[in-house]
């Protein structure tokens, strides 16, 4: 049975579309693969490198997988392998939901069910999962966003985001304390200087828009200025390694590299997904078309640990597809 005639098979009577969005729109030529990479919440992490909160930090070096253990603590075997569980404490946004956002749902529960729990989307009543909710938070509050504004943009009760707002100060606290030293020296001189020695005027008169925060611009600043920096030191490794070779670097969409590189792909149906009615096709790629996707991951992550003085690992994630799939 061929590959098409398989997912038809899986497929069967329910109505699916195949995906619609611009990216998909992007194809690989014959012989090529599109790769993309991408740094895995890169803002976040950078704001943790450069405020030392232990919390967040924590979060990135914790392991992705914990072994699930009986009462005795002993590992749970199922088949002969063992039991694995999604760890909380290494998904900064499930943490958030957790301690933050909607710490009602997980009072007294197992904590290997935590990260099950953040994304079940059933389970409150504002649109998608405390996930989702916590994800929004972590970042609007990264860059100075008011409880005001999240009652804005979520419309959910001021006396809620007010609530969220104190819980991440109480949990990051670290982070608040750079943000709040950072915003007051970029209100007090009218710039603000990032790790790299770059400057930054941010007092009204200089900035983009009348009635900008001078705080809010210099915290802005510090975290995405960094991260502009490890996204064109990546760009420079990866487009010197293409020298000379048939893969060609396509474009750079915030902290995402897009390449074209030589390689093949086959259709998995069992694989494949549906989602909301959409039909997302999974290829499983050649080894030439994944030793092209490592190498670029791993000048990514070099590029990344270089600016983080080598303290910290590179994090980047890497997928290959037919069309631009990210």
């Amino acid at each position: 049975m061929s590959a098409v005639a398989e997912l038809e098979r899986k497929v069967g009577g329910t109505e699916v579309t195949l995906s619609t969005t611009l990216r998909s729109g992007f194809v690989a030529p014959e012989g090529y693969v599109l790769a993309s990479i991408d740094y895995s919440s890169q803002e976040l992490y950078v704001a943790a490198v450069l405020s030392g909160d232990q919390t967040m930090l924590q979060a990135f070096k914790s392991p992705e997988k914990l072994p699930l253990l009986d009462a005795d603590n002993n590992p749970i075997v199922k088949d002969g392998q063992a039991v694995y569980y999604k760890n909380p404490d290494a998904d900064l946004h499930t943490i958030t939901a957790q301690g933050c956002c909607y710490p009602e749902l997980f009072r007294n529960q197992p904590k290997h069910e935590w990260v099950g729990i953040a994304k079940d989307a059933s389970l409150i009543s504002a649109k998608g999962s405390a996930r989702d909710a916590a994800k929004r938070v972590n970042f609007g509050i990264c860059y100075g966003q008011t409880a005001q504004a999240m009652t804005n943009l979520y419309h959910v009760p001021l006396a809620l985001t007010e609530e969220w707002l104190k819980r991440h100060k109480e949990t990051y606290p670290d982070f608040h304390r750079f943000a709040h030293d950072v915003g007051i020296l970029s209100e007090t001189r009218g710039w603000s200087l990032n790790k790299d020695g770059r400057l930054r005027w941010v007092a009204e008169d200089n900035a983009k828009a009348a009635g900008a925060s001078p705080a809010r611009s210099g915290v802005n600043f510090q975290i995405q200025g960094y991260s502009a920096t490890q996204a064109k030191l990546a760009m420079k490794y990866v487009f010197e390694a293409f020298q000379g070779t048939a893969a060609r670097l396509g474009m750079m969409i915030h902290d995402e590299l897009v390449c074209i590189v030589p390689g093949k792909l086959t259709l998995v149906p069992d694989k494949c997904k549906i989602e909301n009615g959409v039909l997302i096709p999974i290829y499983e790629p050649n080894a030439e078309a994944h030793q092209w996707a490592k190498l670029c991951q791993d000048l990514m992550e070099k590029a990344q640990a270089e600016t983080f003085d080598h303290i910290w690992p590179g994090r980047a994630e890497a997928s290959v597809a037919k069309y631009w799939s990210k």
